[in-house]
């Protein structure tokens, strides 16, 4: 049996608070105010916020400010999120801040009590009160029974479950870049019918459309509420929510109706491939609905689609997910606080026109690419659910730890990939590369390292001459640390297309700055997002139709320095 102690009696607990919004001069200074927004777009360390407050205002809210490597727990709203201080940083009274007693620090380690806090959430939400903004008050954040496990297991619990969520972030990752290359092949595709001075010949959306319903279709809603029952047990039919597109999930937490509902709801049976347009709060989202091979009717709050045959779906699908697509609806969104769209308002969305055939060679490219999607999701949810048995039998007790390594922990936390944008300025990226660098391992150099560069200049990693002379029209003052990378790249891949596993066998030749003896993907990840982002694109992403996989290639920008 763990042994379990209250939270209160292992680590100090407080709120912050938030400076009167009446008094101008207690916003705009330099101090990092955290709010629950922060937390949930941190990526589990908060190293900047979206406000920031003075002295003065610190001052009014009691001078609440917390050290770096506090815990902050969410008690509002998205009840029982968490994240680490990066930074030293204030927050709102929605936020706790987290901090271990001295005499606690050999009984509890504060990852390991994040991962507890985040396999606790369902039980968190449970407790909370409220209407639409739960809340969970300090109190029963304090009453917490925390098992205590040796310190070296939590340590050990902390880094298996973290090499966990490296995973299950890097598949997510993956299928970002696979939307991101779909987006960026459809505007390649349909450049002409999307340019500005073809606009006078974009058509309304309701030229398209062959039927646009609603689960509303068939009658008015008090008549629909006396026949229906909406069951959370499996049933004849299942009804799709805007929830379960978002999770792209239609096997947990789902709706059903019978048989008979389902034929009442005549007008709403979805076949698979109708456009879902959601109607009401979070108007205008866009939904493909996948074919499910069941009986599915649509649910409350969104409009079906279903097109005519010359309009692909997924033609128009890409083009609503566009950022021109995407403002062709918010023109026709209303409301300032409840957003809402009507069936005419969808009707009147302008999409281009454009011929039937470059709508089906579209649809062909993203059939290849879907399988690839549709793996990655599938390994995904694997994934998640990996994560979610491992984390309850690790906090049970029932985990043999013993050959987990914790050698290799770092005590510090590490920088945010998330904090990195593509328009750094030269001199933060300079920044950023040098917090890369630490001391290497010691030990013998492995014998397949043909290269180390940790202190090699750019001249000597090219093999030219050291003297100014001998290079005359070479702008090596420009040139600075991510150079290296981008050579690393044009001479590793002289043909330029490689894969993810190509370039950790490539980079495995080198002793680089801050990976030492190892591939270190967090480091590469922040320097290809940046070569994919920049004005003229070092690296693009392109499917490759024989091994039916996506590909990164070097552009020609890549070969001209």
């Amino acid at each position: 049996m763990i042994h379990k102690e209250k939270l209160d009696s292992l680590c100090h607990i407080n709120s912050g608070g938030t400076p009167s919004r009446g008094v101008a001069e207690y916003y705009g200074g330099k101090i990092p105010w955290a709010k629950i927004g922060d937390i949930e777009k941190s990526n589990g360390v908060i190293y900047s916020t979206e406000e920031y407050i003075t002295e003065a205002g610190l001052e009014s809210i009691g001078n609440r400010i917390f050290p770096k490597d506090t815990l902050l727990f969410a008690m509002y709203g998205s009840v029982g999120k968490v994240a680490f201080c990066g930074i030293e940083l204030s927050t709102n009274q929605a936020i706790l801040g987290i901090r271990l007693k001295q005499e606690a620090k050999e009984k509890l380690d504060l990852e390991y009590l994040k991962y507890w806090f985040q396999v606790n959430l369902l039980f968190f939400k449970s407790r909370a009160v409220g209407g639409i903004l739960k809340n969970l008050s300090a109190t029963i954040v304090r009453d917490f029974d925390i098992p205590l496990p040796s310190i070296t297991d939590q340590k050990r619990i902390a880094k298996v479950l973290s090499e966990c969520e490296d995973l299950i972030q890097k598949r997510r990752e993956s299928i970002i870049l696979l939307d991101n290359l779909l987006n960026s092949t459809f505007m390649e595709v349909f450049k002409d019918e999307l340019a500005d001075n073809n606009k006078e010949n974009w058509i309304p959306l309701g030229h398209a459309i062959e039927l646009l319903a609603d689960y509303h279709a068939n009658g008015s809603y008090e008549s629909l509420n006396a026949k229906i029952t909406i069951k959370t047990e499996k049933d004849f039919a299942l009804m799709v929510r805007t929830t379960d597109l978002e999770k792209n999930d239609f096997d947990s937490d789902c709706r059903y109706l019978n048989e008979e509902e389902y034929n009442y709801l005549s007008k709403s049976k979805i076949f698979g491939n109708e456009i879902i347009i959601t109607k009401i709060g979070s108007a205008g989202n866009v939904y493909l609905m996948p074919v499910l091979n069941r009986p599915v009717s649509l649910g409350m709050n969104a409009f079906l689609l279903r097109l005519k045959e010359a309009f692909e779906p997924i033609f128009i699908y890409g083009f609503l997910t566009t950022p021109l697509g995407k403002s062709s609806i918010m023109r026709n969104v209303k409301g300032a606080v409840t957003k809402t769209i009507t069936k005419d308002a969808v009707r009147g969305i302008k999409i281009p026109k454009v011929d039937p055939k470059k709508q089906n060679d579209y649809k062909l490219i993203v059939e290849q690419v879907e399988p690839i999607k549709k793996q990655l999701k599938n390994s995904l949810k694997e994934l998640e659910n990996l994560y979610g048995s491992i984390s309850q039998r690790a906090f049970n007790g029932e985990l043999d730890l013993s050959k987990v390594d914790i050698s290799d922990m770092e005590d510090s936390k590490k920088k945010d990939p998330e904090a990195v944008k593509k328009d750094l300025t030269e001199e933060q990226l300079e920044e950023l590369i040098d917090s890369f660098e630490h001391t290497l391992p010691t030990g013998e150099v492995p014998s397949n390292r043909e290269t180390d560069i940790r202190n090699m200049s750019i001249r000597q990693f090219l093999g030219l001459p050291e003297s100014e002379e001998a290079t005359e029209g070479y702008e090596f003052s420009k040139m600075d640390k991510d150079y290296f990378y981008q050579f690393i790249l044009t001479k590793g891949f002289p043909e330029g297309s490689f894969t993810l596993p190509d370039l950790e066998q490539n980079a495995r030749k080198y002793i680089l700055r801050g990976t030492g003896f190892e591939f270190t993907y967090e480091n590469w990840k922040i320097i290809l997002f940046r070569f994919i982002g920049a004005k003229q694109p070092i690296l693009e992403q392109v499917f490759d139709k024989d091994a039916k996989t996506i590909k990164l290639k070097l552009t020609d920008e890549a070969f001209k320095v």
